[in-house]
Formats: C-alpha cells, structure tokens, sequence
C-alpha cells in the first residue's frame, strides 16, 4: 500500500514511483496505486508482505502500527531498509514516562 503521506507518497519522483490517479469514487482514498522504475511492484511488495504476515502466523494484520503516525513512518523506512538489503540501525533504549 502507497499512503499518500508517507515519505515515498509526498516525493515519489525520489523513490523511482509513479503514483497512479485514483478512480473517480475512491478521489478521498488515502492509498494509491503505483508504478515503480525499478525493484520490486507493486504486485511483488503485496507478495511480499503476504508472505510475512504468514511467517509471522498472523495473517489478518497488515500494519501493526496504523494508529500511531510516528511508528508507520518508522514502519515504512524499516520496510526500505529491508527491500535494499540495508542493516537495521540499533535499538537505544528510552525512557518512558507516565
């Protein structure tokens, strides 16, 4: 799924995408379809993800943070990071507060 406020949905022409226009009665739709120059489609990222979902045993969550905007975010560029074979940066500890 192409969110059109994640970082990949405000500056595709950065990320090699071309976001298709929306059919008319899905205009307040907050996904796109998309076109990709290189690497994995669109077709291949739901493969993808389908095939996590069922490694995980959970196939019924998609994205687990859909609530909080921040995690998404966080949740999109680990999602990159996978697809390019980048190393996940370390885990630091926080603080919580009450």
């Amino acid at each position: 799924m192409l969110d059109v406020h994640s970082l990949v949905g405000t500056r595709p022409e950065a990320f090699g995408v071309h976001i298709e226009p929306p059919a008319p009665l899905d205009d307040l739709s907050l996904s796109r379809n998309y076109r990709t120059d290189a690497g994995l489609s669109q077709q291949d990222s739901l493969q993808v993800a389908e095939d996590a979902a069922e490694s995980a045993g959970d196939t019924t969550v998609r994205f687990r943070a859909a609530g909080d905007p921040m995690a998404r975010e966080i949740e999109e560029f680990a999602f990159l990071r996978a697809c390019v074979g980048a190393p996940q940066p370390e885990t630091r500890l926080v603080q919580l507060f009450d």
